[in-house]
This record gives structure tokens, C-alpha cells and sequence, in this order.
């Protein structure tokens, strides 16, 4: 076994709100294999955040905290956020620029960032829009070059945009003012 990962890096929560986390080893010939119910998970504050044994996150108490899961000798651990209300101060994208050919794809992680530079990955829940479908697509922040030529994405998440740009097969990504 090389190492452990987490579904996430950071979480950001809500009263009452959960997060079921999954844990995977990661070994030498880079196989993987998910173990979150064998591992034993754990929480720096109980009275902030509670983790199940299945390995759930539950908010209690406004703070923040850590979480961590064990196995096979190895630890892996992750921050918590417990706000009263989610809000969300800037977006960052994983990429600045990405180069398409027609019918390549290329992947960008969408990421909102709240207070204390918490950090949570929103790809999927932000809504992508494609000023000309001619020339890309996108879905779930996967963008596929479909001819050459200049287009623009936008990508909204909790009333934030971000616009990238694509020309003659070079993506920039640019934040709205």
C-alpha cells in the first residue's frame, strides 16, 4: 500500500447538513481499491463535526474541525467547515488554458471558495452553458472541442460566474468582474 485518499480535501457545511466520504488505497502498481467501511474514522472536535463509523459527516456546532480516517497503518485527514450559511466567495477553476484538437476532450474542476479559504469542488452542481454548441460542448465541466473556431463557456455556481473562453482551439479561463 502507497497511500490513502479522501473524497475531499476540504468540506464546507451547513446545521444539520452531511457528507458521506469515501476512503481509497492507492498501492504501488497504482491499483486501487475503495475501503471507507473497513477504515477507522475519527473527528479532532465531536462537538463540531460527528463521523460515522460508515464514514458520514454530520454538522453539530458552528467551527471547524478535522477529520481522519486509518488504515493499514496509514492516516489520511481533511478540514471541516461549520458555517450557519454557506457563501461562497470567489470561483476557481482547476485550469487556466487548455488545448482542444476536434473531438479531444479536456476536463476543468470547478472549485468554490469560502471563508477561510475552504475549498470544495462544485463541478457537477454548476450550471455550464455554451455561448456556440457548434464548437464545443460541455457537461460536468468535460469540454469537447466539436470544430474550429471561437467560443465561450460559462460556468455559474451560488450566483458567481467564471467565462472561458475558447479560440481556434485554446480554452482560457477568465473571471467575470
Amino acid at each position: 500500500m502507497r497511500s490513502l485518499s479522501t473524497s475531499l480535501k476540504d468540506l464546507v457545511l451547513e446545521k444539520e447538513e452531511q457528507e458521506q466520504l469515501s476512503l481509497t488505497v492507492i498501492f504501488h502498481d497504482e491499483k486501487t481499491e475503495e475501503v471507507t467501511r473497513k477504515a477507522i474514522w475519527s473527528s479532532s472536535d465531536e462537538e463540531v463535526i460527528e463521523v460515522t463509523k460508515e464514514g458520514k459527516v454530520r454538522a453539530k456546532a458552528t467551527g471547524k474541525a478535522v477529520f481522519a480516517a486509518k488504515y493499514g497503518g496509514k492516516k489520511v485527514s481533511s478540514r471541516v467547515l461549520f458555517v450557519k450559511e454557506k457563501k461562497v466567495q470567489d470561483l476557481r477553476a482547476s485550469r487556466t488554458s487548455l488545448r482542444l484538437k476536434t473531438d479531444r476532450t479536456g476536463e476543468i474542476v470547478l472549485y468554490a471558495i469560502y471563508e477561510n479559504k475552504y475549498q470544495e469542488i462544485v463541478t457537477s452542481e454548476a450550471k455550464w452553458t455554451v455561448e456556440d454548441p457548434q464548437i464545443a460542448s460541455v457537461e460536468d465541466g468535460v469540454v469537447t472541442a466539436l470544430e474550429s473556431g471561437e467560443t465561450t463557456i460559462t460556468v455559474e455556481y451560488e450566483g458567481e460566474t467564471i467565462t472561458i473562453q475558447s479560440t481556434k482551439g485554446r480554452v482560457i479561463v477568465t473571471m467575470c468582474v
